[in-house]
């Protein structure tokens, strides 16, 4: 049974698009469906370096309940980065594609991938990874 769907990626996942994003994103349709929490924690601009770090770390303080979990992963654009401000002690994204080249970036958006579905496949949970911009 079915009863988190735990979502993360950018601000399509999080539901920019929707006429009414909080009712109407995929992750409360899922949730609906399956009559079970929405628990979405994508974020406008997120990369997948932040989808990965928030996955990881909701999966450590949930072990317990992800076998009612369902996992929806929105892979974002491949240039977005993570990135900590020191001064503001707090986390940030930087979407210049100057910063990094574009082999750097796939191999990155490879990695999250490959880690989050060895995650997935170790501890027996059920997801479905996919491109949430539609042009990766």
């Amino acid at each position: 049974m079915i009863k988190n769907i735990v979502s993360c990626g950018c601000s399509w996942v999080n539901g920019v698009g929707c006429y009414d994003k909080r009712n109407n994103r995929l992750s409360k349709l899922f949730a609906t469906y399956f009559k079970a929490e929405d628990i979405n924690l994508a974020k406008g601009g997120g990369s997948n370096g932040r989808t990965e770090r928030k996955i990881v770390d909701w999966i450590v303080k949930n072990k317990d309940k992800l076998d009612e979990t369902f996992f929806l992963i929105g892979i974002t654009e491949f240039h977005r980065y993570e990135i900590w401000n020191k001064d503001d002690k707090r986390r940030g994204s930087d979407c210049s594609q100057e910063l990094f080249d574009f082999k750097m970036s796939i191999e990155a958006t490879l990695r999250s991938i490959i880690l989050l579905d060895t995650l997935f496949e170790k501890y027996n949970c059920k997801y479905l990874i996919f491109d949430s911009i539609d042009n990766l």
